[in-house]
C-alpha cells in the first residue's frame, strides 16, 4: 500500500500595500521625495548627508537673484516626444532657474529633427530662451551621440545674451553664452564636459573618449599651424 501523498502547505500572499499618494497641488520635487519616501530608498543617506552651496531653496526674488544650475544628465531621452525632458523642465522651472548648463547630452545636434524635438520640449517650459550646444565634428547616423553640452539662458534674462559660443575645435567639449550686465558689465556661462581618464585600446568606438581622440589630431595641427604661422610673422617683423 502506497503511503498517502502530502500537500505542501497554501502559501498566504501579503496584499501589496498601496503607494502613498501626494495631496494635490504639491510640485514634482515634493513628488519624487514623496515616492522615495514610501518606497524606502535612500532614506538613511537622505537623512545623514548634509548639502554643500546653495540648498535651492524657493521662492527667490529674481530681479534680485539669478539662479545658476549645473547638471550632468547622462543623455536627454528624446522617446515619447521629450517627455523626461518636459519633466526635467518642470523642475527646473519650479526651482527658478535661469542659466542652466546640461553636460553629457548625448546628442547628436547635427540631426535637426533631435535638435527641434529638444527645442520644442524646452519652450513649452520657458517661452523666452537662448541656448548654445556643443557636439564633435563625426558624425552619428542616429540621433545618440556620447558626450556633448548644452547651455540656456530662459525668461526676460535671455533678452540680454548678447553672444553664444562653443568648442572651435570640434571636440564638443564646451558650450557658452555671454549676458550682458550693468555698467558693460558681461557674465559669461560656460558648460564643459570633460571624458573619463582611459586609454584608446578600451575605449569603445561610440564613446565620447575615442571621438575626442579621433578629433584631436587634426585638432592638434590646426592649433600648431597657428602657432608657427604666428612666430613666422612675428619674426618677420
Amino acid at each position: 500500500m502506497n503511503p498517502p501523498k502530502t500537500q505542501p502547505p497554501p502559501v498566504r500572499l501579503k496584499p501589496r500595500r498601496p503607494r502613498q499618494q501626494p495631496p494635490r497641488g504639491c510640485t514634482f520635487a515634493q513628488q519624487t521625495m514623496a515616492n522615495n519616501n514610501s518606497n524606502g530608498r535612500n532614506a538613511a543617506a537622505t537623512q545623514s548627508s548634509q548639502p554643500w552651496g546653495n540648498t535651492l531653496q524657493i521662492p527667490i526674488d529674481e530681479t534680485k537673484i539669478i539662479r545658476f544650475y549645473y547638471q550632468n544628465v547622462n543623455g536627454l531621452k528624446l522617446h515619447n516626444e521629450c517627455a523626461d525632458v518636459k519633466i526635467s523642465c518642470q523642475h527646473l522651472y519650479e526651482r527658478q532657474a535661469t542659466v542652466i548648463g546640461l553636460s553629457e547630452t548625448k546628442v547628436e545636434w547635427k540631426h535637426h529633427w533631435a535638435t527641434n524635438s529638444v527645442y520644442r520640449a524646452l519652450s513649452q517650459t520657458w517661452s523666452h530662451l537662448k541656448w548654445s550646444k556643443s557636439t564633435s565634428e563625426i558624425f552619428f547616423k542616429k540621433a545618440f551621440k556620447p558626450g556633448g553640452t548644452c547651455t540656456i539662458v530662459n525668461g526676460p534674462l535671455s533678452s540680454r545674451v548678447s553672444n553664444k559660443d562653443t568648442d572651435p575645435y570640434g571636440l564638443g567639449h564646451w558650450s557658452s553664452l555671454t549676458i550682458d550686465g550693468r555698467n558693460k558689465r558681461k557674465i559669461t556661462a560656460i558648460t564643459a564636459y570633460c571624458p573619463p581618464k582611459q586609454t584608446i585600446n578600451n575605449a569603445g568606438p561610440f564613446t565620447s573618449f575615442f571621438s575626442s581622440f579621433t578629433n584631436f589630431a587634426p585638432a592638434a595641427q590646426r592649433i600648431h599651424d597657428r602657432s608657427f604661422s604666428s612666430m613666422m610673422t612675428w619674426s618677420n617683423i
